[in-house]
């Protein structure tokens, strides 16, 4: 869930208009998609670590007797694949440049643009007068 403003900013910035809510709305359905198999890979937990002399690491709701170190070490070993897969994918993703904002036009400093203008003025002035004469 930390990763979720990051994860729809991405979005936002490196897709093109008519996708970003699209993407945003598989962003949530990702999310229930991974809590649906948290609580899937419990019981599965459960039923493989189970035996007939006792419950699995996960199954009395006793957290003296129950074999939580095994599990969250099941999971950093779960979160370090995920990790490598991630490190695999990352290295074909290239920036999008279409959808980068453009910079802003640079402009020439306020002194310049008033000598510009006291310039026009000045031989618009001297133009005027000279042709009253």
């Amino acid at each position: 869930m930390f990763t979720a403003v990051g994860l729809i900013e991405f979005f936002y910035k490196q897709s093109i208009q008519g996708m970003q809510s699209f993407l945003t709305a598989m962003t949530y359905c990702s999310y229930s998609f991974g809590f649906y198999l948290s609580s899937l890979l419990v019981s599965l937990v459960n039923k493989v670590t189970s035996s007939s002399w006792g419950g699995g690491w996960l199954s009395e709701n006793d957290l003296n007797k129950d074999r939580l170190d095994l599990f969250y070490w099941l999971l950093a070993a779960l979160s370090l694949i995920n990790f490598f897969n991630y490190l695999f994918w990352s290295r074909w993703y290239s920036c999008n440049p279409s959808v980068l904002p453009t910079p802003p036009r640079q402009h020439p400093p306020h002194d310049e643009l008033d000598k510009q203008n006291s310039i026009t003025t000045t031989t618009a002035l001297n133009y005027n007068s000279s042709n009253v004469n």
